[in-house]
């Protein structure tokens, strides 16, 4: 086997390990948007005010996932609002903790912070989304190393 085969081989191999990797993050990205589109999709079809409530609640997390885009909120701080948003109200709270099930909470609601931010970047500013995610799962994992375990501010 000459060189030039032996280079051809090792970067073929390469391509079909690469594009086996970029499958594995795509079909992770898509099971994380279609979970996101199935509770979308509860809002619009559910009757009367759980209806209303689920849309209330979409729009309120959007606007703490602006506010910490913004700078004006922290990632801790943005999950004790999710905290809140997922229990208010206390009859019709939020099955949102089952999509991400963590060792505790506050990592679970940091965790759905975090896909709530890439989410929103992704439609409204593409190019930012891989970097602002990384740095907030950056930011994750710094709490996670240090404490063991997210605590949220209330806590």
């Amino acid at each position: 086997m000459t060189n030039w085969t032996r280079i051809w081989l090792s970067l073929s191999l390469a391509g079909v390990v690469a594009a086996g990797v970029a499958h594995q993050r795509l079909d992770a990205d898509r099971k994380r948007q279609r979970r996101v589109a199935a509770e979308c999709n509860r809002c619009v079809e559910a009757p009367g005010r759980r209806g209303k409530v689920l849309l209330r609640r979409l729009a309120a997390k959007g606007a703490v996932v602006r506010q910490l885009l913004d700078g004006r909120l922290t990632l801790l701080e943005a999950a004790e609002w999710f905290k809140v948003l997922n229990e208010t109200p206390g009859d019709c709270p939020s099955d949102a903790n089952t999509v991400f099930p963590t060792e505790s909470e506050g990592e679970t609601l940091c965790r759905q912070v975090i896909s709530w931010t890439e989410g929103q970047l992704l439609m409204q500013a593409p190019s930012q989304a891989e970097a602002v995610t990384r740095e907030l799962k950056e930011e994750l994992q710094a709490y996670l190393e240090r404490d063991g375990v997210v605590r949220l501010p209330g806590d």
